[in-house]
């Protein structure tokens, strides 16, 4: 059931909604659902994209300094150590989860659920994966997390005072950060969860009881 959020009219949601089409309230003509042209395999390629572009800006440097003859390179993991050792232990942590972790994880649900709504729209599966309802509410719950934008900011301002100081090379880290912000966001707007939720199977009144 779905309530229009309009006039309050509880209704039956429909399980399928064809493409580029809406669903309108039967007793204002509010809109309550719109499917987009585009479908679960946009979402899949841009998610894919974003897994490219997280794996670079972790496996690569963000950002290279020379100062007096000495250089220091470090990455995004490196980055998170260096807090640790210097007693920093809260903000080690917090940088690990908001940068690392958090995108890790809603970029592999999301890649986990788009693969089982296309094996089950392809007819290579007649349901969708196992804990898929899980995922999905932890995904709702976790995506708050990922802050990348917010170490995007930090680290440009940092290179900016750093440039006075010592000479700095940006990393090809860096630039995999600044674009998996943009692809991440775009998948997130059109990551639909009715995608998932219309082909998990219905319970039975019994069976939601027990």
């Amino acid at each position: 059931m779905i309530a229009c959020p309009e006039c309050d009219a509880l209704q039956q949601e429909p399980r399928r909604v064809p493409r580029g089409t809406s669903v309108r309230c039967w007793r204002c003509q509010s809109v309550l659902l719109h499917e987009s042209r585009r479908g679960t395999d946009y979402v899949f390629s841009l998610i894919v994209t974003g897994s490219i572009l997280f794996l670079i800006g972790n496996a690569f440097p963000l950002v290279s300094l020379e100062a007096g003859g000495n250089g220091v390179t470090t990455t995004l993991f490196g980055a998170c150590m260096h807090l640790w050792g210097q007693d920093l232990q809260l903000v080690a942590a917090l940088v690990l989860v908001t940068t690392i972790l958090a995108p890790a994880f809603d970029l592999s649900a999301m890649l986990y659920l788009t693969l089982g709504v296309l094996r089950v729209d392809a007819g290579r599966a007649s349901e969708m994966p196992p804990f898929s309802a899980t995922l999905l509410r932890a995904v709702q719950v976790v995506r708050p997390w990922g802050m990348l934008e917010v170490f995007m900011l930090g680290a440009l301002v940092s290179i900016v005072k750093l440039g006075q100081m010592a000479s700095v090379v940006v990393g090809p880290a860096l630039y995999s950060i600044g674009a998996l912000i943009l692809v991440l966001a775009a998948a997130n707007s059109a990551f639909n969860p009715r995608e998932v939720w219309s082909r998990l199977p219905v319970r039975r009144d019994d069976e939601a009881a027990a």
